[in-house]
């Protein structure tokens, strides 16, 4: 469980195919009502993107300029730079950072609006 609730694309997969089922359902059996209640679980989707580092017991790491190259120790382009393999956690920390600069906040928000908002596509189409 924990391997695929701290794996980035499967998360989205998870927020996209809900977004779709919830919208296809609300289409056919024409009330939004459900579609408004899916943001609810799109918006717990983000907030499980947002604590991935907690998830995965790693905290970011701290950025420090390095010497040989351009690059902070916790950007993998350091490591191919001089040379040398990636290490895992500086991987986990690549991964985490993406997830909580922008897919989190992404997903949280969408959430929100169609939580917010999604029934509101009655009165428009309806």
């Amino acid at each position: 469980m924990k391997k695929i609730i701290s794996n980035n694309k499967t998360m989205v997969c998870i927020s996209i195919s809900l977004f779709l089922i919830g919208f296809l359902h609300s289409v056919i059996v024409k009330d939004f009502i459900w579609f408004q209640r899916i943001g609810a679980i799109i918006v717990c989707v983000g907030i499980l993107l947002l604590s991935r580092p907690s998830l995965i017991n790693q905290s970011l790491l701290s950025e420090v300029g390095m010497a040989n190259s351009p690059f902070n120790s916790n950007d993998p382009e350091h490591y191919k730079f001089i040379g040398e393999p990636v290490p895992e956690i500086v991987s986990e920390d690549s991964k985490s950072r993406i997830a909580v600069n922008k897919l989190g906040p992404l997903i949280t928000f969408i959430g929100t609006v169609i939580w917010g908002y999604g029934d509101l596509i009655n009165r428009l189409c309806f």
